[in-house]
């Protein structure tokens, strides 16, 4: 997926030139869909090693905490591009 919008961000380039505003749209967009995901991946996860290890709000939680941690990194990775 990152291929592909490397290459509709160069397509951008050369067929707008300077206007950066669609390609800030689909940088925004690849950035909420990566946060959405990334939650709902781990909870499903968490969700499924609840049932597994019949450890209720352990795994679950654990999830969540692993995807905010991702998201921050994420997040916190933005400015350096």
């Amino acid at each position: 997926m990152e291929i592909y919008l490397r290459f509709c961000y160069n397509l951008l380039d050369k067929k707008y030139g300077g206007n950066h505003l669609l390609r800030n749209i689909l940088f925004a967009l690849e950035l909420g869909l990566r946060v959405i995901g990334s939650f709902l991946i781990c909870i499903y996860i968490g969700i499924r090693l609840d049932d597994y290890f019949q450890s209720q709000p352990m795994c679950i939680l654990l999830g969540i905490l692993f995807a905010f941690v991702y998201v921050m990194k994420l997040l916190l990775g933005v400015k350096n591009e």
